[in-house]
């Protein structure tokens, strides 16, 4: 592409504010395309500055699909994930925890991106603390916009100081709130604090139900480890005639114990 990728301009200082605001929009519609438009969903996984191309006017390609996964507009199997796509800074919080994958990973991530295309600074550049430490790359560029918002009444004065100074201040400030505003709504997930905000459904809670299963568990595996006199030699040495009095009985009081417990507390919340 003529003009490189975003990350090339950004660093550049290339781009005015008319470039970044047609960049932010380009690059939402070519999202939309992929998350509503395609015949097959696709999810990109690693929205990123260096992955949005620009043309000779400026137009954003959103490019390197190696990542990328491909789904039936049927639905999506989070479990079809095997491990944690994309890059640190612009990876939203539903892969480091767990949640389950929508086109919602991509959002935050160009959230992230607009963020970045706005102040000037890269996710990774900003260090902030909370209690449990150093934040996460992303969340801190997060926190460092909402602390000069909070911290400032005025529109004027908390946009002056979050605006990358290569734009000057040639540029309108009804759509630069309104664009950082929206930006911050993507990126919602975060509380102010910085925790990453735990789904209240039912389905993530781990109930009694599941402990009892993971007890049961437990008490099968100690049961087969004991059934091993290397085990219950290493671990009892000089009592090998008491242990074998009781692995005689030991599997025997497990199997009945597992098998109540089974006939209370059938399923866990996965089935």
């Amino acid at each position: 592409m003529e003009h490189g990728s975003l990350a090339d301009n950004l660093s550049s200082n290339t781009l005015n504010w008319q470039n970044r605001l047609a960049i932010a929009l380009g690059t939402a519609k070519g999202l939309s395309y992929l998350h509503e438009e395609c015949l097959e969903w696709i999810l990109h996984c690693d929205i990123k500055p260096q992955n949005i191309l620009l043309d000779a006017d400026y137009e954003p390609k959103v490019a390197d699909f190696g990542l990328s996964k491909l789904f039936n507009r049927g639905g999506l199997n989070n479990s079809s994930f095997s491990r944690i796509r994309g890059t640190r800074g612009y990876m939203a919080p539903e892969w480091v925890y767990n949640l389950p994958i929508t086109s919602k990973v991509d959002i935050y991530s160009y959230g992230i991106v607009v963020l970045e295309m706005v102040t000037g600074k890269s996710p990774t550049s900003i260090q902030i603390h909370n209690s449990e430490g150093l934040a996460e790359h992303g969340s801190r560029l997060v926190t460092w916009v909402r602390e000069k918002m909070d911290g400032d009444a005025s529109r004027d004065s908390w946009l002056g100081k979050i605006l990358d100074p290569m734009m000057g201040t040639d540029y309108d400030k009804d759509k630069m709130e309104l664009l950082v505003k929206v930006a911050l709504q993507w990126l919602a997930v975060f509380k102010p604090g910085l925790a990453v905000e735990v789904p209240k459904d039912e389905k993530y809670k781990v109930g009694f139900t599941d402990f009892v299963h993971a007890i049961m568990s437990v008490m099968v595996f100690v049961a087969i480890a004991f059934s091993d006199h290397r085990v219950t030699d290493c671990l009892f040495p000089g009592h090998v005639k008491e242990m074998d009095q009781v692995m005689e009985s030991f599997p025997l009081m497990v199997g009945i114990v597992c098998s109540g417990l089974f006939l209370l507390f059938p399923n866990t919340r996965y089935g």
